[in-house]
């Protein structure tokens, strides 16, 4: 966790290329300015190029994402609020802001320069956020498969799972850092301060939301057979569970939670690209179909009989 990591991100732009980021953050080979000290306000405001960190600046705030990644684990996780996660995230302003100043980067009337290091903070936040919960979610779903499959535990890594309580913590993160920002840049006069760049982009997978993030860790982590919807909003407290059991005749295993509905099947899948997990339910005449939110995201979810190892 100390250390930055390579991340290969999928680009929703171009659905066969791959970009490599650096702690989540584009590295290019355009040449760039290094900033030097900002003398004054009108600099700042008028200036077109972009505002650089310097070297030991950018030091501190690369260990500042490190960070924001334990702490959003630890709210993930249940460990802290969403309280917390907002005082944690005024506290690493704060502290980045006053080592500016300390240094002699900055003084109090540079707004620009505030502005860039609130807005890091927080597009940090957002992007690890959608990226941190699809990886919460799988490491619960291993944790399942473990648990349901004790005498198998070196096949745990061959399961399924979604759990819509991520999906809207998820929401409810990316809402409340939003109205933070934006409050502490009341607190702070910064004049002109928005977020809409970093918002509205679409781009790569934490560009959106959970759904995105956990169908791309699927396929390209766990290098699952798995589709969904990725704009179909689910039940809450939904919880899917598929897993294949290493046998010659496809056995499979699916667990199915929402609110107080709850089914596990055992079933035998033939060898076929995919399946649909509302067709499996209907076949087997489950009453928990009549759920109309539940059915339309079945509806959307398909498994397959070939989920492939590492």
């Amino acid at each position: 966790m100390n250390n930055p990591k390579l991340n290969n991100v999928y680009n929703e732009s171009d659905k066969n290329n791959f970009v490599v980021m650096y702690n989540q953050f584009d590295i290019t080979k355009e040449k760039k300015v290094r900033s030097k000290k900002l003398e004054n306000e009108s600099i700042c405001k008028n200036s077109k190029e972009i505002i650089e960190y310097t070297d030991d600046v950018a030091e501190q705030v690369r260990a500042l994402y490190d960070k924001i990644i334990l702490n959003l684990e630890m709210y993930f996780q249940g460990e802290i609020s969403m309280d917390d996660v907002n005082n944690e995230l005024k506290q690493y302003y704060f502290t980045i802001k006053n080592y500016c100043i300390k240094t002699g980067v900055l003084d109090e009337k540079h707004d620009a320069y505030k502005s860039k290091i609130l807005k890091d903070i927080y597009r940090n936040y957002r992007y690890n956020s959608v990226i941190v919960a699809a990886n919460v979610n799988d490491a619960e779903g291993k944790n399942l498969a473990v648990k349901l499959f004790d005498d198998d535990l070196n096949d745990s890594n061959y399961f399924v799972y979604y759990n819509s309580n991520y999906y809207y913590e998820c929401e409810k993160v990316r809402g409340a850092l939003y109205d933070m920002v934006n409050r502490l840049a009341l607190e702070e006069n910064i004049s002109d301060f928005d977020t809409e760049s970093i918002d509205k982009r679409k781009r790569y997978v934490y560009d959106y939301g959970f759904n995105h993030a956990w169908l791309w860790n699927n396929k390209m982590n766990i290098e699952n057979d798995v589709d969904i919807n990725k704009n179909l909003v689910p039940p809450q407290n939904m919880q899917i569970f598929f897993k294949e059991k290493l046998t010659p005749q496809k056995d499979c295993k699916i667990v199915i939670c929402c609110k107080d509905e709850h089914i596990e099947l055992d079933i035998r899948l033939k060898e076929q690209d995919n399946y649909n997990l509302l067709e499996i339910l209907q076949n087997n005449e489950h009453p928990i179909i009549q759920n109309e939110k539940l059915k339309d995201f079945l509806d959307s979810f398909y498994v397959s009989a070939r989920i492939k190892n590492k």
